[in-house]
């Protein structure tokens, strides 16, 4: 046996999964006690874009929802990190509507399932590849936003380099596409809570998978979002107010 072959360490892959898995975790964390404080959507959009491009290697984000219609998407929100040879495809982006199944925000609209193409330069489906060629992209994401079966937005996120899917990372970012569904229920149910006399503080509660583990975390917020309760079980869910005060945040796991 060759004493000089490199040998991988079962228990350094393992150190690194559970530092990737808890750094991801903390990208949770992040993002979901900033959108406690966001006023709608769109400001919710802007922040999720923002803390995923600058925390896990994306250089562009975008935000898509649907048009009043409901027969194309627009382009809502952008997240660059720099703009230079990226502003050609910030361009071409902001004039482009997408039909359902065309480019890669049109396929996670009509399919309702996250999409991951390792290369966008070389996707038969995908409208803006010279314009990607032009920026240096080539790994591109989109995400679905759903409240009950409807997709209300479609995140996309591009990086340079180019990289194959990353099962965590797709749980890490969907999960935060779960607590834009729970906000923008929580903005249409806030004037009723108010008109009951509801309390202005309260607990956000949601539930992450990482790594095969599941992660609950406790929020507290100064206004009256809405809770999301699971029971795994059934695979079933039920919505209400979220009941409080709390004195902070805590995680745990189970």
């Amino acid at each position: 046996m060759n004493s000089d072959r490199k040998k991988i360490n079962p228990s350094q892959s393992a150190e690194q999964k559970r530092h990737e898995s808890e750094e991801q975790l903390s990208l949770l964390q992040t993002i979901t006690t900033e959108l406690t404080t966001a006023e709608d959507l769109s400001s919710a959009l802007e922040v999720v874009l923002r803390d995923v491009c600058e925390k896990t290697g994306w250089v562009v984000g975008h935000a898509w929802v649907p048009n009043q219609d409901g027969t194309d998407l627009e382009f809502r929100s952008a997240w660059y990190c720099g703009d230079g040879e990226l502003g050609q495809f910030r361009a071409v982006s902001e004039g482009l509507h997408f039909k359902p199944g065309v480019g890669l925000p049109g396929r996670v609209w009509e399919s309702k399932r996250p999409a991951w193409v390792e290369n966008v330069t070389d996707d038969p489906n995908f409208p803006r590849s010279t314009a990607a060629r032009t920026a240096g992209l080539k790994t591109g994401v989109g995400i679905p936003i759903l409240s009950g079966k409807k997709v209300i937005a479609v995140l996309e996120f591009f990086m340079r380099e180019s990289r194959a899917q990353n099962e965590r990372l797709l749980n890490v970012i969907a999960s935060v596409a779960g607590q834009l569904d729970l906000l923008h229920r929580a903005t249409h149910a806030e004037a009723a809570a108010r008109e009951r006399s509801v309390p202005d503080s309260g607990k956000l509660h949601i539930t992450a998978r990482l790594d095969g583990r599941q992660r609950r975390l406790h929020f507290l917020v100064q206004r009256p979002l809405v809770r999301l309760h699971r029971n795994d079980a059934r695979g079933d869910e039920r919505m209400g107010l979220a009941e409080g005060p709390s004195p902070g945040r805590s995680g745990s796991s189970g």
